[in-house]
């Protein structure tokens, strides 16, 4: 009703009018929800934290209608499904990428054992335990060699594997901590 009023009284060519116009087509720049990132759903983000994209974990189910209960404070149940939900998403995520060199899987209450022979010019390094805890996201995953190796090599192998950079600063995901391993296991044997 202005907009027609302010026609009529200045004319149509008013830059008030026109200015009007030009702000009411224009979409809006920020986006509420940024758009989730399609290579962390599937296992192979390497950005990481310096993703542009949303890390979030795909829904499962169907939603309800049920109404659900105010939280005043998070419980530690709600903590433990997250953590339990961060480390089924990336147990899958791993299973995904590196299924050909699953030898087996153990998994019990406390840790999920995974058994694997990768290839590699070093026999024995090919093939390797990985200790996932129950609660792996807040406790990080370890690395067990074939103990036909020397304690010296296993322990440079495991400590390379535990002190690297990144291990500790922020989070990575399994599949990223195996990409590691595999690309650089072959310097962490002497000559």
């Amino acid at each position: 009703m202005i907009m027609i009023m302010m026609i009529i009284k200045y004319g149509f060519n008013c830059s008030l009018v026109s200015f009007f116009f030009m702000f009411k087509n224009t979409p809006h720049i920020t986006k509420r929800f940024p758009t989730p990132c399609r290579y962390y759903a599937q296992g192979s983000c390497r950005a990481g934290q310096e993703c542009v994209f949303s890390h979030v974990l795909p829904l499962q189910g169907k939603p309800s209608e049920i109404p659900h209960p105010v939280l005043l404070c998070p419980s530690d149940d709600m903590a433990n499904s997250l953590q339990s939900a961060i480390r089924d998403l990336e147990l899958d995520q791993l299973e995904n990428k590196y299924r050909p060199f699953y030898k087996s899987t153990n998994i019990t209450t406390l840790v999920t054992i995974i058994e694997l022979v990768i290839p590699s010019n070093h026999p024995l390094l090919a093939h390797f335990f990985l200790f996932i805890p129950s609660d792996y996201p807040d406790a990080h995953c370890v690395l067990q060699l074939d103990s036909s190796l020397s304690l010296e090599i296993q322990s440079r192998v495991q400590q390379a594997f535990e002190d690297h950079a990144w291990h500790h600063n922020r989070h990575t995901t399994l599949v990223q901590q195996l990409d590691w391993l595999c690309t650089h296991h072959f310097s962490l044997f002497p000559a």
